[in-house]
């Protein structure tokens, strides 16, 4: 019995009135195309997919800055296909695909490429892999936006792209992005997986507690960190506190930033607190009216784990 996954991911590629590639069928032999002029860093090759062209591009941002793409579609293609802007994860891991990666997101990507029958292009964020600017860990969310956006109307441009077709796909944080990409663009649809529409300070406090509990600690002393860490990511996200600032006002509370998943010197994430504070304000409300509003054809995915 197909799972219901599997039949949420057929279903929708069939209202797209798309045929998903068929995984015994004899396919074309795969090719690189021409990388665009961006240098290679680490002389590493690029990755290749059977039965689909492979092209690392670059995406000039419109402040300038080039970001690396990477575009896969059908081998031989002759029109118009539709499309996946593919908007990745918080962190600053690449979105290339090694032939080695057996991770649960590099599956996941992989099988979007492979089986989808569309094109699909994923951009690497400032400072990583190839990308020009960074680093990561000073990239706002608003930047990262901006980039996102360009993204989208970079692949509507293409010309083996139906541009009225064209899916963005958000997965963790890029479910966030995702809305907001498609904000006053044309767009076939969204999917959103692993992604949230609370407040990011709601957000987090779920994650924190969801992990405290997973860890099977007890009870009384995770509703005592929880105390601590709910009072801490007020000052932090609401009242958009640097942590050193927190930590000169009440020491104790300060401590509370070690407490936190992800947290190394002044970044959370790997990233800026200039990236988490403006969910809270204009910026997190502006994009839970989108997330509300928004009337376009829809797939939202949930793990057994997520909060």
């Amino acid at each position: 019995m197909s799972s219901p996954t599997g039949w949420t991911r057929r279903r929708f590629l069939e209202v797209m009135g798309i045929a998903t590639a068929s995984l015994g069928a004899t396919m074309p032999t795969a090719k690189t195309l021409n990388p665009a002029t961006l240098a290679r860093k680490g002389n590493r090759p690029f990755e290749t997919h059977p039965g689909l062209d492979t092209s690392p591009g670059v995406l000039v941002a419109r402040d300038g800055t080039r970001l690396r793409t990477i575009t896969t579609r059908p081998a031989g293609l002759t029109k118009p296909m539709p499309a996946i802007l593919f908007v990745q994860w918080l962190s600053d891991s690449s979105i290339e695909l090694p032939s080695h990666a057996e991770d649960g997101w590099s599956r996941m990507i992989r099988r979007v490429v492979r089986e989808s029958g569309m094109v699909v292009m994923r951009t690497d964020k400032r400072g990583v892999g190839d990308s020009e600017g960074g680093p990561c860990s000073k990239l706002d969310y608003l930047t990262e936006l901006s980039d996102h956006r360009d993204a989208f109307d970079h692949l509507a441009k293409a010309e083996f792209v139906d541009p009225k077709r064209i899916i963005v796909f958000g997965a963790s944080m890029g479910g966030n992005f995702a809305p907001l990409v498609a904000l006053d663009r044309k767009v076939a649809g969204v999917i959103v997986w692993g992604g949230g529409a609370r407040t990011w300070f709601e957000r987090t406090l779920a994650f924190e507690r969801n992990r405290r509990e997973l860890s099977a600690g007890s009870t009384e002393t995770i509703n005592r960190e929880m105390r601590e860490v709910s009072a801490f990511l007020h000052d932090y996200l609401i009242e958009d506190k640097a942590p050193a600032q927190i930590a000169r006002e009440n020491p104790a509370l300060g401590a509370a930033w070690k407490q936190l998943t992800g947290t190394e010197g002044e970044t959370h994430y790997g990233r800026p607190l200039a990236f988490h504070q403006p969910f809270d304000h204009e910026l997190g409300q502006k994009e839970r009216r989108r997330q509300v509003d928004f009337d376009d054809f829809a797939v939202v995915l949930f793990g057994d784990l997520d909060e």
